[in-house]
């Protein structure tokens, strides 16, 4: 049975991850030049400092979470696959949207955002995946989104894009398991903790200022 990401220990940080389909190095320098946009100040006044593993050592670098719309604090992890996870510790989770919108064309790589907002009653609030690459027309360069969102006692789903080939069945009976499937397909074991910052590897912490 799939679980959510290091048990839920560190919501609501991880209720958004974001991945970039590029190694840690490459994805800095854009990453920081985002981060500042969104907290409109000059990436000079930035601070990155390496941090490391394991996942659950360098999420603790992100708490206790910001109130406000965006967090202060941001993680760049690598991975053992091609990608590198993104988190932000803002108290509702985070918005990886102006990441996942500007890398691509930036990089030109894909990136991958996995919503996983868990309800009061043992549902999801918010549960889904959007998949963006370079040069697409779509909302935020997407190729593919697929989000069940609750509302008025059910669920609305939101759906962009060709299906990819593991999804399968209703969209409207998404669960954990289907999009671990999902996200694995891609390259991305998003639920691991074991994933996240391989041995003899550093996460980047990226920061308004210096703790």
């Amino acid at each position: 049975m799939t679980r959510v990401l290091l048990d839920g220990r560190f919501l609501p940080v991880t209720r958004t991850v974001g991945f970039i389909d590029a190694p840690l190095d490459r994805c800095a320098g854009p990453f920081a030049r985002i981060v500042a946009g969104r907290l409109s100040v000059d990436p000079a006044v930035l601070v990155r400092r390496l941090v490391p593993g394991p996942l659950e050592q360098a999420l603790a670098e992100l708490m206790p979470p910001r109130d406000g719309p965006s967090g202060d604090r941001f993680l760049l992890a690598p991975t053992e696959s091609s990608w590198t996870a993104f988190f932000e510790n803002a108290a509702d989770g985070g918005d990886p949207r102006p990441v996942a919108g500007a890398v691509p064309d930036e990089l030109g790589c894909r990136t991958v955002t996995a919503y996983i907002v868990a309800g009061d009653d043992g549902g999801w609030d918010i549960l889904g995946f959007t998949l963006a690459a370079p040069g697409r027309a779509g909302p935020l360069d997407a190729v593919r989104v697929l989000i069940l969102h609750r509302q008025d006692g059910g669920y609305e789903v939101q759906s962009y894009g060709e299906p990819l080939a593991a999804e399968e069945g209703d969209p409207a009976e998404l669960d954990l398991g289907r999009l671990d499937r999902i996200l694995r397909s891609l390259g991305i074991r998003a639920f691991d903790a074991d994933f996240y910052l391989p041995p003899r590897t550093e996460g980047l912490l990226v920061e308004r200022r210096a703790r």
